[in-house]
């Protein structure tokens, strides 16, 4: 599945929000999401490295991919 661009501000509300929840089924994902919410980074850095991961395991990530585009 193709990941939105980094421009796409589903990634902002996704770093920005603990309130977004995710079916998240990959339990490294979901560690990731959770160190990256409580960093003390700027929510564009955050967002930013949201994005990377996603990128490197797109193929692995389809589900969650999906929920991520109707952000």
């Amino acid at each position: 599945m193709q990941v939105p661009p980094l421009t796409d501000a589903c990634w902002l509300r996704l770093a920005a929000s603990r309130h977004v929840r995710l079916s998240i089924t990959h339990l490294p994902t979901l560690m990731m999401l959770d160190r990256v919410r409580s960093s003390n980074d700027e929510v564009a850095v955050k967002a930013a490295e949201l994005f990377a991961y996603f990128v490197r395991w797109s193929d692995s990530l389809a589900p969650e991919l999906a929920q991520i585009r109707e952000l």
